[in-house]
């Protein structure tokens, strides 16, 4: 081997190793500081939206857009319980039925389903079942208690949508909108600790060929989904959503993943093209 062959190897060869450090070094200074100084405010932000429909409790506290006597605080701007096409925050009977919501106690749950009788209708029966909805601990039939179906953490109204049709989930019978009904997907497939009812079957948040009720990573960030979502009571999800995006920690990579194997493989590539060069060089002598 030449002189020169052999400097060009050496030459490669440093490339090879010195290519990913200085990349990831590269990376590591013009890549976004970790949001370690963000985390206090928007947590905060998030705990200042009790009813969590994007309105910070500062702008709501004093309203009473319905004149219901409950604030606006805790009615959100999203759900509409009785599909009137007015959101609870500016319907004066929240889940349609003959009482108006000023004249139903925000703390009274007739049939203990956590769902408090102004959002629980006494005229409706959504699943026909010969029990009106103020009284049914299953209020659509689905085969899943409300209890279960449902987040309303003390006299605070955050009802879960899965699938964000405005219908929640206690009232809707396919909470996840995936064609097959909630009363057959009781079962968790992937064992990520959210029931199939709440994970759709025809999407792949992070395209990896599995369904999201079949992914035991939802996100294909290397973190289990269980490890990212919390369970409190009566096994209703919570999604903890860090970065307050609006979408939670387990659909969300974590950005962390090294970027080094790209330069790696490009710094081989680079030596392979040296020592054709070399070749080609010797060939001609």
């Amino acid at each position: 081997m030449s002189s020169k062959s052999a400097i060009v190897i050496i030459i490669a060869l440093s490339l090879l190793v010195t290519i990913p450090t200085r990349f990831a070094k590269a990376l590591t200074t013009e890549s976004p500081p970790a949001p370690t100084t963000e985390a206090a405010p928007v947590m905060e932000t998030s705990v200042t939206d009790t009813d969590m429909d994007g309105v910070p409790d500062s702008e709501e506290a004093t309203k009473d857009s319905d004149s219901d006597a409950i604030p606006d605080i805790l009615e959100s701007n999203i759900i509409d319980s009785d599909s009137d096409g007015l959101a609870n925050n500016v319907d004066p009977n929240d889940d349609g039925d003959l009482t108006p919501t000023s004249e139903e106690s925000i703390s009274t749950d007739t049939d203990h389903d956590t769902v408090p009788n102004y959002l629980d209708s006494s005229s409706a029966d959504t699943d026909h079942d010969g029990i009106l909805n103020v009284s049914d601990t299953d209020d659509d039939g689905d085969g899943i208690p409300t209890a279960q179906e449902n987040d309303v953490i003390g006299t605070t109204e955050v009802l879960q949508d899965t699938d964000h049709d405005k219908i929640p989930d206690f009232l809707d019978t396919d909470d996840d909108n995936d064609g097959i009904p909630t009363i057959d997907e009781k079962k968790d497939s992937d064992g990520d600790t959210i029931p199939d009812f709440r994970e759709s079957n025809s999407i792949d948040h992070d395209k990896d060929g599995l369904p999201d009720n079949l992914d035991a990573d939802d996100d294909g960030d290397g973190i289990p989904t269980k490890d990212e979502v919390k369970i409190i009571k009566n096994g209703v999800v919570l999604e903890v959503d860090t970065n307050d995006d609006l979408i939670p920690d387990y659909l969300e990579p974590n950005n962390k993943t090294s970027n080094t194997p790209i330069y790696v493989a490009l710094a081989t590539s680079i030596l392979a093209l040296l020592l054709m060069m070399s070749q080609k060089t010797r060939k001609k002598k």
